[in-house]
């Protein structure tokens, strides 16, 4: 007992220790001084702070963590630590500029040091994935999951903790985006080729960004002026003639980043089966975004703006009476803002804004659906007190929304829908608190004025960090949102006959508890994670496909699920491995009777690898997901020729990428589905039968493919 207290000890009071260290500049000439102004901070903290004259600073150490300095003139190096530094610090940055240093000193945690339980999905990840969408990105992640909604609409749906992703607030750059018609394609219309990191926290996350979040917050960041190369390339193509290009160029100063953004996407349709329905769309999309990034005496500035053009064509390949055509157009501009400054020691002040605007137009055989959209958002944000020098720490935040959108549906009858609420005032506030070593409470509410109506949104998290090793989470929260009817379109695509109730405020709870212990075996940083989460909604839009199979009813029904996943995350030099299992248990009424929600797997386990060979020039990796079987849809009123089966099979799909470098320039290959597992048949019946769906997916809709790739970059 003794031995245990004394290791306790010592591990919470390495917690609380400081460590020093200097930044340097290397000229060409080879030279070091010293880099005044720089800032250095935790990337999955809050503390940091900048150099003084002599480049030199103090920093508390936050626990195993990847420590990041930044500088627009120079760029920016990350340093990953897993103990506090004995000695001086020294890090090195380049006199000219340079590509993002990495500097391992272990395998990085896919967990975050985050009170809130967070998964991060570097840059490196990203750039091992195939391509190129946000949904894509997710394909190495234990905690996301992305496949198709339907055979036509080309939509990319995504889970999380057993739930819908409409349930998982989207942050730009730490803003959030509300719901609007174009949320369903979302995860379509952002490249994560332009990414710098994605961070995923679970559960009811914090108050600040609001009370959408009821499973979670997914955050993007792009690629920043100072940790973004000058000019950047990637360009893919695939057997299924797939072709992307991706690029970004800009120019920094000591004050200023100006950064540039394209994607493209080219893609036929798909009819792997050769029925005369392709299941997957022809695709031409466009991307271009602009950013500025300018430093003004104690303000940082941020202003980021985008474009996107979509259009997607798939349903019947021949025409005729019996067609079935579909096709979507997007088009949506968005452009957001940040101003944030340093009131006085401790107090920050911090001003966003958002703009967007969009429209859908979609049509699904003889279903015809419209939606506009334009949003306004305006945030305040005062934070006081600084992570691990005050022991209780607040931020504040004021906002205001004004939305307007509009949907229409044309069926065999007409339905609309508008925002209930055009202004939605909202105030909210977070309480951190660090009560022992390595014990931290958060706390926090939001609330919005719906009317007359004022809404509360309360969430808290506590983590423990006995020492550096092992982390216990603990979280709950409430949350609720205004559903929109283009979030139904997927579940549109087929000849059933419509009943559509108008959705009401949709309201639920989250809690959950992990554990994650970190360690070192075989001269690697492993961590291996346990987590559960409770989701319960008192009322949810769903889709009901479970009253016959001629029948769709969509309206409002209580839900919930259950969520577990194990995970290992390690390596054996030079092999870097993650395997993680995880279980859903996901129930709605449907049908008029509690049972799982169809089409939905409960239970999968990823298994990634990657091997670097070669001191990096070469780079293998590769990814094996194995789904169960699930439930489906009765079919049973269909006549027996068009009936399915109860239950779908499991699939196993293996992935694969070999990359080569060549200093500035990557050149990849690789191959996707290799065990080629499909959904066959895709569609039930022929589009011009009454017994017509494609709104049944459950599997993989593309085949196997080849592709090739390069990035280059200076």
């Amino acid at each position: 007992m003794y031995r245990l207290l004394s290791v306790v000890l010592c591990s919470m009071a390495a917690l609380a220790q400081q460590f020093v260290g200097e930044v340097l500049v290397r000229e060409e000439s080879g030279a070091l001084r010293p880099a005044p102004g720089v800032r250095v901070f935790w990337q999955h903290g809050t503390e940091g702070t900048i150099t003084d004259p002599h480049g030199r600073f103090r920093l508390q150490w936050h626990g195993a963590d990847t420590l990041r300095v930044q500088s627009i003139a120079y760029g920016v190096l990350d340093t990953l630590l897993v103990e506090p530094p004995r000695d001086t610090l020294r890090l090195v940055l380049a006199g000219a500029y340079a590509l993002p240093e990495l500097k391992v000193e272990a395998t990085p945690p896919v967990i975050s040091a985050a009170p809130v339980k967070t998964e991060v999905v570097t840059v490196r990840q990203l750039e091992q994935s195939a391509c190129c969408t946000l949904a894509e990105s997710f394909e190495k992640s234990p905690t996301v999951e992305a496949f198709s909604a339907d055979a036509a609409t080309g939509i990319q749906q995504v889970q999380l903790l057993g739930m819908h992703g409409r349930y998982t607030q989207l942050l730009l750059e730490a803003v959030p985006v509300p719901s609007g018609v174009t949320s369903p394609y979302q995860w379509e219309l952002i490249p994560g080729q332009l990414l710098q990191e994605i961070n995923v926290s679970k559960g009811a996350a914090s108050a600040l960004f609001g009370a959408s979040g009821i499973t979670g917050v997914i955050s993007l960041n792009f690629r920043r002026g100072e940790q973004a190369p000058r000019l950047f390339a990637n360009t893919y193509a695939n057997t299924n003639r797939r072709v992307e290009l991706n690029g970004l160029g800009g120019r920094s100063s000591a004050e200023s980043a100006l950064l540039g953004y394209l994607h493209a996407r080219w893609q036929p349709w798909i009819d792997y089966d050769r029925d005369g329905f392709a299941e997957m769309p022809a695709v031409q999309h466009l991307l271009l975004m602009g950013r500025i990034l300018h430093y003004s005496g104690p303000w940082e500035h941020h202003l980021l703006a985008s474009a996107v053009l979509g259009d997607y064509r798939a349903g019947s390949l021949r025409q005729g009476d019996s067609a079935y055509p579909v096709t979507v157009q997007i088009r949506q501009v968005w452009a957001l803002g940040k101003a944030s400054r340093e009131l006085a020691e401790g107090v920050h002040l911090g001003f966003q804004g958002l703009l967007q605007g969009g429209e859908l137009r979609t049509r699904l055989g003889g279903r015809h659906y419209e939606g506009r959209e334009i949003a306004t958002l305006a945030r305040a944000l005062l934070r006081i007190g600084q992570e691990n020098e005050t022991p209780v720490r607040a931020i504040l935040v004021a906002s205001l929304l004004w939305q307007h959108w509009r949907e229409r549906l044309r069926d065999s009858l007409p339905y609309e829908l508008a925002a209930p609420v055009p202004l939605l005032p909202g105030l909210g506030a977070e309480l951190m608190w660090d009560p022992l070593p390595g014990v931290k409470l958060i706390a926090g509410a939001s609330g919005e004025l719906w009317g007359r109506t004022l809404r509360l949104s309360p969430r808290a998290n506590v983590s423990v960090e006995p020492n550096d090793w092992l982390t216990l989470r603990l979280g709950a929260g409430t949350g609720y949102r205004q559903p929109v009817l283009a979030e139904m379109l997927s579940a549109l695509a087929n000849n059933r006959h419509l009943e559509l109730a108008l959705p009401g405020l949709e309201s639920g709870w989250n809690a959950g508890a992990s554990i994650t212990l970190h360690f070192k075996l075989l001269e690697s940083f492993w961590t291996l994670d346990a987590e559960y989460f409770r989701t319960e909604f008192r009322q949810q839009w769903v889709a009901d496909m479970d009253w016959g199979a001629r029948q769709l009813r969509i309206g409002m029904l209580p839900a919930k699920a259950d969520h577990v996943l194990v995970l290992l995350d390690g390596a054996i030099a030079p092999l870097e491995f993650r395997l993680a299992y995880r279980w859903w248990n996901s129930r709605a009424p449907t049908g008029g009777r509690w049972q799982q929600r169809a089409l939905i797997a409960p239970h999968r386990v990823l298994w990634t690898l990657n091997l670097p060979l070669a001191q990096g020039a070469w780079q293998l990796s590769a990814t094996l997901v194995w789904t169960s079987s699930g439930r489906i849809p009765s079919t049973a009123d269909n006549p027996d020729s068009l009936r399915w089966g109860e239950r779908f099979p499991e699939q196993l799909r293996v992935n694969a990428q070999l990359l080569r470098r060549f200093g500035a320039l990557e050149l990849y290959v690789g191959a996707e589905n290799l065990t080629n597992a499909l959904q066959s048949p895709a569609i039930l019946a022929r589009p011009g039968s009454p017994y017509f769906d494609a709104s049944m997916v459950w599997g993989v809709l593309e085949p196997r493919f080849l592709y090739v790739g390069m990035r280059w970059s200076r």
